[in-house]
C-alpha cells in the first residue's frame, strides 16, 4: 500500500490525533496496562484511506484505458487553460508515452484545435478553440426551478 500512497503525507494530516493516542498508549506502559487499541485504530484507519486512494487511483486507470489515448490528452488540454505544456499532459497522464502525447498533439494541431507557440523543451502549446464545457450558457435545473417551471404552465 504505502508503496503507492505516501504514509508520511497521511501521517502528517493526522499529527495530531497520533500525538494524542501515542500519549494515551504509553500511559502506564511500565506497569504493563498500556491502552493501545486508539494508535492501532487510528494506524489502521489511515491504511484503510490509503486504500481508497489507491482504489481511486485503480479506477482511474482502468477508466482511462477504455478510452482513446488521444481523447483522453483532448479532454486534458480542455480542462488546462488557453496555455499548456507538454509536461502538464505528461503529469496528468503518467502512463502515456511521448510519442502518444505527440502524435496527439500533432492530430489536434492538424485539426486547427492548437498551435504551437515557440520550439523546445520550454515550447507552451495554445488551445484555439472554446471550452464548450466551461463557456457554454447551459443552466443546471434543481428541483425547485422544475416546479416553478411547471408553476407557469
Amino acid at each position: 500500500l504505502f508503496k503507492y500512497v505516501s504514509f508520511f503525507e497521511m501521517y502528517y494530516k493526522k499529527l495530531d490525533e497520533f500525538k494524542t493516542a501515542t500519549a494515551g498508549a504509553s500511559y502506564n506502559w511500565e506497569e504493563g496496562f498500556a491502552n493501545t487499541a486508539i494508535l492501532n485504530r487510528l494506524t489502521i484507519q489511515i491504511m484503510h484511506d490509503g486504500y481508497q486512494v489507491v482504489e481511486k487511483y485503480v479506477a482511474d486507470h482502468i477508466f482511462d484505458k477504455k478510452l482513446r489515448k488521444i481523447d483522453n490528452v483532448e479532454t486534458t488540454i480542455l480542462k488546462l487553460g488557453e496555455v499548456f505544456t507538454k509536461d502538464q499532459i505528461k503529469q496528468a497522464h503518467p502512463q502515456l508515452s511521448d510519442s502518444t502525447i505527440n502524435r496527439a498533439l500533432a492530430s489536434l494541431k492538424e485539426q486547427k484545435k492548437i498551435r504551437p507557440n515557440g520550439t523546445g523543451r520550454s515550447a507552451t502549446w495554445v488551445r484555439l478553440v472554446p471550452d464548450e464545457l466551461l463557456n457554454s450558457n447551459v443552466k443546471q435545473m434543481n428541483l425547485f426551478d422544475l416546479i416553478s417551471e411547471n408553476d407557469d404552465l
